[in-house]
């Protein structure tokens, strides 16, 4: 079972599929990397995928984005420029 079968993000859409947002609410979760640009169109896949077959995922209450946007952070490098 995946959260959005045609979403490709590996654990990230495990995270809904096996409902740990509702399992441990006040879970946090660090994305550490170089980009996270993908973010917004994953949340629109996942909300979108979710509502067509929310039967996959009866232990969710609130659509995929609203768990992320609740419960997930990220760290982005800051870049610096040359004076």
């Amino acid at each position: 079972m995946r959260w959005a079968s045609s979403v490709q993000h590996g654990p990230h859409d495990q995270l809904g599929a096996h409902a740990l947002p509702e399992r441990f609410p006040k879970l946090k979760v660090v994305w550490i990397e170089s980009g996270i640009a993908w973010l917004p169109f994953m949340i629109q896949r996942l909300d979108n995928e979710y509502m067509m077959r929310s039967s996959e995922c009866p232990g969710l209450k609130k659509l995929p984005g609203e768990y992320i946007t609740d419960m997930f952070y990220t760290s982005q490098p800051m870049e610096v420029h040359a004076t």
